[in-house]
């Protein structure tokens, strides 16, 4: 449902707007990138470095989402902690490995 808010209300079909979309925000969460994520089935997962350098791939709940980010919680999901956007073996490098 959209509303002109103009004096005259001259917002008519086939006319273009500026408008502002409240998107949530504020939440205490974290987000990775949204390329990141593997779909499967009814769940998501992410790759994260694990021993060695070696990627794990961990399951995760996912929230508000982008094309760039999607919040995301799970175990080993951390501020600053580094995630896998492409684990294929041709491409995956995984600092200190």
């Amino acid at each position: 449902m959209a509303s002109s808010t103009t004096a005259d209300g001259a917002l008519q079909p086939g006319m273009s707007a500026v408008v502002e979309l409240a998107m949530a925000a504020g939440r205490d969460t974290l987000s990775v990138p949204t390329r990141a994520l593997v779909a499967r089935e009814d769940a998501s997962e992410v790759w994260l470095p694990g021993e060695r350098g070696v990627p794990v791939l961990v399951p995760v709940t996912v929230g508000v989402t982008n094309a760039e980010l999607t919040e995301a919680r799970g175990a080993g999901i951390a501020a600053g902690r580094a995630v896998v956007v492409d684990a294929s073996p041709s491409t995956c490098r995984v600092p200190g490995s």
